[in-house]
C-alpha cells in the first residue's frame, strides 16, 4: 500500500462508522433480514475485489449439482439491463454481465439468473425453475437476505486482517462482518502452499477455515488453429480487479510477454485494440497471441473479427483447486437439508 494512503484514513473512519451504523440496524431488526425457503448459499468477501467469487462459485455449482437442481443469481454488475433476467449462452455481456455469462457458458445445463434485488431474484428462480439450491454470487453485503450457508473469502495475497476500509485500504465493509461467515477460504494461496498455522488465530472466527488455489489449464485457441508455440509474441490483456497472478501464469508461458491492463468489467470496443497494438508495438515475423481470460473473452469475442488479421486470441481458463473441498461440501450439504 502507497505511504500516501494512510492520508485518508480519515475518511475510512467515516465510512466504517457508516457501515457499522448499517449493519447494526440489521442485527437489532430495524431493518428487515429475510431467510427464503429455498435454501441458499451466498458467496462473498469484505474487499472490493480480486478474491476468487466466480471460480469459486462454478467450483460449487461443478460438484453439487452433480446430485442437486443448482441455480446461480448475480447482481450482473455491468449490465445494460436492469431487473430479474434468466442469463442465456448466447447472451452478450452487455445484457447479462460478464461473470454471469460466463458461468452460464461453463455450465450450459444450470439455470443463471441476474437481479439487483436479491429477494426478487430468489423468488423468480424459485417459480421459474424450482432449484433445491441457489449459489448467490457476490450478495455477502445484501443484508436483506440472510443466507442458509454463507461463504466468506479473502485473498492470500492481501487477507482483511492486512487490509483497512476504503478509501485508505480495499475493504468495502468492516472486518466484524466476517462473523456471518459460516466457513472461510482463503483463496490465490500459491499452487501446493498450506495455509500459514498462525493464520486462522488472525482471521479471529470460530468457523472452518480452508485453503484455495487458482489453477490455470491449457489456453484454448478461439477463432484459430495455431499452434500457441508459434508465437514469437505474447500480450496478456485483461480487465479484472487483481490481474497480477494471470499475468504472472503468461509470463510463465512467454518471459517476455506484454501485459494490458483494463479497469474490472471494462466494456471493450474496437478502439481499445490500438493501445493493445502499442504495447505490442510494429511486429511482421509472425502471429502474435493474445491471452486473456474466461471473463474477458465474454466481451471480446464479440469484435474477434475486428482485432489485426495478425492476432491469434486464447483464452486460459482458471478453476479453483481446494484440497479439502469434501469437508466444505459437507457442511453445505448439512445446512441445506
Amino acid at each position: 500500500m502507497e505511504p500516501a494512503r494512510v492520508l485518508l484514513a480519515p475518511l475510512a473512519a467515516l465510512h466504517g462508522l457508516v457501515l457499522h451504523a448499517r449493519h447494526a440496524l440489521f442485527d437489532a431488526g430495524l431493518f428487515s433480514s429475510q431467510k427464503t425457503s429455498t435454501p441458499t448459499v451466498v458467496v462473498g468477501n469484505l474487499n472490493v475485489g480480486g478474491s476468487g467469487k466466480t471460480p469459486f462459485t462454478e467450483w460449487l455449482v461443478q460438484h453439487l449439482s452433480e446430485n442437486l437442481n443448482v441455480a446461480v443469481l448475480s447482481r450482473g454488475y455491468g449490465r445494460s439491463t436492469s431487473g430479474f433476467r434468466m442469463v442465456e449462452v448466447q447472451d452478450a455481456a452487455a445484457e447479462a454481465g460478464d461473470e454471469p455469462l460466463q458461468i452460464k457458458q461453463r455450465f450450459p445445463h444450470v439455470a443463471v439468473a441476474v437481479c439487483e434485488d436479491r429477494l426478487i431474484g430468489i423468488e423468480a428462480l424459485s417459480q421459474t425453475v424450482a432449484p433445491d439450491l441457489i449459489v448467490l454470487d457476490d450478495a455477502y453485503q445484501h443484508r436483506k437476505l440472510r443466507g442458509h450457508f454463507n461463504v466468506l473469502l479473502t485473498p492470500a495475497t492481501r487477507p482483511w486482517f492486512k487490509d483497512h476500509l476504503m478509501p485508505w485500504g480495499g475493504l468495502r465493509d468492516v472486518k466484524r462482518a466476517r462473523k456471518r461467515a459460516h466457513t472461510v477460504v482463503v483463496t490465490k494461496l500459491e499452487a501446493g502452499a498450506q495455509l500459514p498455522s498462525d493464520w486462522t488465530a488472525k482471521l479471529d472466527v470460530d468457523v472452518p477455515v480452508y485453503g484455495a488455489a487458482l489453477k490455470y489449464a491449457t489456453p484454448r485457441p478461439e477463432g484459430h488453429t495455431t499452434a500457441l508455440t508459434t508465437c514469437a509474441v505474447a500480450v496478456a490483456v485483461s480487465a479484472l480487479a487483481a490481474p497480477a497472478l494471470f499475468e504472472a501464469h503468461v509470463s510463465g508461458l512467454f518471459p517476455d510477454s506484454q501485459a494490458v491492463r483494463f479497469r474490472d468489467h471494462h466494456r471493450f470496443t474496437a478502439s481499445d485494440f490500438a493501445r493493445i497494438q502499442g504495447k505490442i508495438g510494429t511486429f511482421e515475423n509472425g502471429p502474435v497471441a493474445v491471452l486473456t481470460t474466461e471473463k474477458d473473452w465474454t466481451k471480446l469475442r464479440l469484435l474477434q473479427q475486428a482485432a489485426p488479421s495478425h492476432w491469434r486470441f486464447f483464452v486460459i481458463p482458471v478453476a479453483l483447486h481446494l484440497p479439502e473441498g469434501e469437508a466444505l461440501l459437507k457442511q453445505v450439504r448439512q445446512t441445506i437439508h
